[in-house]
């Protein structure tokens, strides 16, 4: 049997136990992708046969999917039409004296002196 545990700093949580090492080295790909994904900070996993450790693994052991078929979902998307991008002007923050409304146009110089 292969126990699966997970370290944050000191403390040790132990996260299964397994009949073969491969499903669980499968088993700690999945957690360190899923640590990446929610940001969660490095760890260590460690796989042990009873009081033996056996390997140790941390994000940087982690196998990233195949960047390609990201891209390939991507440009197929965008030869489709593309995708569309919500991006609001921004509005002036400027600090204002009570009772003065605020002005969300821009005025160019050109404009205040045909004024």
């Amino acid at each position: 049997m292969f126990a699966v545990s997970k370290f944050f700093g000191r403390s040790e949580v132990r996260q299964g136990t397994f009949t073969t090492l491969q499903e669980a080295k499968n088993f700690i790909q999945k957690e360190i992708l899923n640590d990446i994904q929610t940001k969660i900070p490095a760890t260590l996993y460690r796989i042990s046969e009873g009081a033996d450790i056996l390997q140790e693994f941390t994000q940087k052991d982690a196998v990233l999917p195949s960047a390609s078929s990201a891209a390939d979902t991507e440009s197929s998307s965008q030869q489709k039409g593309g995708r569309q991008v919500f991006s609001p002007t921004p509005l002036s923050t400027t600090p204002r004296p009570k009772g003065i409304p605020q002005n969300w146009k821009n005025v160019d110089e050109e404009d205040k002196k045909k004024s």
